[in-house]
């Protein structure tokens, strides 16, 4: 008797994860972002173009918590060495808190650059709704839910939410804005 199973190559297995999965492996997976602009976001690279002389990948705002402008990474770099005095001018013309964020690649990269000044102590993702392909290189957020927590010092919570938390509302309402039903949770 022939054994035919010895003759069959392994198949790689591909696991679904479903509402509720911990889905931590997200973290580093690339995403799909899609910006959205308006006349306003147009108004506001054309005048970030005027003074630092090169345009933002990408602009979120949301009266009245603020204004996010998204920088390719060696642009970023140079931005904070060089244009200290024409952030703050920014800050006063605009009459609005701004925020200048690296362009993220990975979950990951969008946390850490969001809560850059904050000591994160871990980072946990759950499925809400929707299937995930644990093979997926990119990954498109709009047809999933996720929850995302960020575990941090208690001396620390109050400085990454904001003032009357005002930057996790600005940072959430861009999360469902530019990459789906994406939410961040602080925790202690």
């Amino acid at each position: 008797m022939v054994d035919h199973f010895n003759n069959l190559t392994e198949f790689e297995t591909i696991t679904h994860y479903k509402k509720g999965a911990e889905i931590n492996f997200i973290l580093e997976r690339e995403f799909i972002m899609k910006p959205k602009f308006h006349n306003e976001h147009i108004f506001l690279s054309k005048y970030f173009k005027k003074i630092f002389n090169f345009y933002p990948r990408s602009v979120f705002m949301q009266k009245p918590h603020g204004i996010i402008f998204f920088i390719s990474k060696k642009p970023y770099e140079i931005l904070l060495k060089k244009y200290f005095q024409e952030i703050t001018c920014i800050r006063k013309k605009l009459k609005a808190r701004v925020y200048f964020i690296r362009y993220p690649t990975s979950i990951l990269d969008l946390v850490l650059n969001f809560f850059s000044r904050v000591n994160i102590i871990n980072i946990s993702c759950i499925l809400v709704e929707g299937q995930l392909n644990e093979n997926d290189k990119i990954i498109n957020l709009q047809d999933l839910k996720i929850k995302v927590f960020i575990e941090m010092e208690d001396c620390e919570i109050g400085f990454a939410l904001g003032r009357r938390g005002h930057y996790i509302h600005l940072v959430n309402a861009f999360l469902r804005s530019f990459i789906g039903d994406l939410t961040f949770f602080l925790r202690s």
